[in-house]
């Protein structure tokens, strides 16, 4: 096979799908396809390494960084702008609140000034009704000397055991005596019997005694002059039983007579006394005599003038 000279080789027909390229000119280059572009982007971003990437990351990072401290110092100029506005008004209105609590206090100061003079005008006024109230009282009490002088005074005054015997009614007479400057009227007495046992206890005696006296009998009685005097006459309503007798002779048992008289004097106010005495045996053959009973003698209080009747 003969070779041929250069450049005298025929030209190749081109075949169908085979794209022919014309031969360019270093003078006038042709224009770049999308193929090319393409292909020029891939080889850019093979040659980016994973520094240039981590960098690009970064950037974007700082980047949101920037615009968040931007954001944060925004607000927070904006909180220290309102804040001032806010402190002003506090200082305002502690100024204010100073100036209240001065008034305040000046009119606390006043009122306090009025309380002092108001206390001092009542310690005085005080001080004028204490006396006024002993000078009152110094009057009563010689109101009450003089009452309690110029009244009635009815008193216990003798006691006669007129009968005592057996089988036969006791009679008795107690005389009353009005040693005041000034009669005792509307007087009203009574007499009546106690009988018990005399190993009775002394409160139960007691009591016994205030009852009896309580629910004698008062009848009306002639006035009592001053110094004058009213016998009461008592005499029992049954025999004296002999059984009886000898009990209260050998002082098994006690007998009393008791009473008490109620009487009005000059200045119109009630008073009243009552009395107790024992009727008994110092020894079975002695005589018989009487003494005082333990409870039961006593009158309206002349001090403090209580009218209040015995229990």
């Amino acid at each position: 096979m003969r070779s041929q000279p250069p450049g005298d080789h025929p030209q190749a027909a081109p075949t169908q799908g085979t794209r022919t390229t014309e031969p360019v000119s270093a003078s006038n280059p042709a224009p770049a396809t999308s193929d090319q572009l393409q292909q020029a982007e891939r080889n850019i971003e093979e040659r980016m390494t994973k520094f240039e990437k981590s960098s690009i990351r970064l950037a974007w990072v700082a980047i949101g960084i920037s615009t968040l401290a931007a954001c944060f110092m925004c607000l927070q100029w904006w909180e220290m702008h309102t804040g001032g506005k806010d402190t002003h008004d506090l200082a305002v209105a502690a100024e204010n609140q100073a100036g209240w609590m001065e008034t305040f206090a000046s009119k606390m100061q006043t009122q306090a000034d009025r309380t002092k003079e108001l206390a001092d005008r009542m310690k005085d006024q005080a001080d004028e009704t204490k006396s006024i109230a002993e000078q009152t009282g110094q009057v009563a009490n010689i109101a009450n000397e003089t009452l309690s002088a110029d009244r009635a005074w009815i008193g216990f005054n003798t006691f006669q055991i007129d009968r005592f015997e057996p089988k036969q009614t006791i009679k008795a007479t107690i005389l009353l005596l009005n040693t005041g400057r000034s009669p005792a009227m509307s007087v009203r007495a009574g007499l009546g019997e106690l009988y018990f046992k005399a190993a009775s206890t002394k409160d139960w005696q007691d009591a016994a005694i205030s009852e009896a006296i309580q629910g004698v009998e008062l009848r009306p009685q002639p006035s009592i002059p001053p110094q004058g005097g009213l016998p009461i006459h008592l005499e029992s309503r049954n025999p004296l039983p002999i059984e009886t007798y000898d009990n209260i002779r050998n002082g098994t048992f006690k007998y009393l007579l008791d009473g008490r008289s109620e009487y009005r004097d000059v200045y119109g106010k009630q008073q009243w006394i009552r009395f107790c005495v024992s009727i008994q045996f110092v020894h079975p053959d002695d005589p018989v005599t009487w003494a005082f009973c333990d409870a039961g003698n006593d009158m309206s209080n002349p001090k403090t003038d209580r009218q209040a009747k015995p229990n």
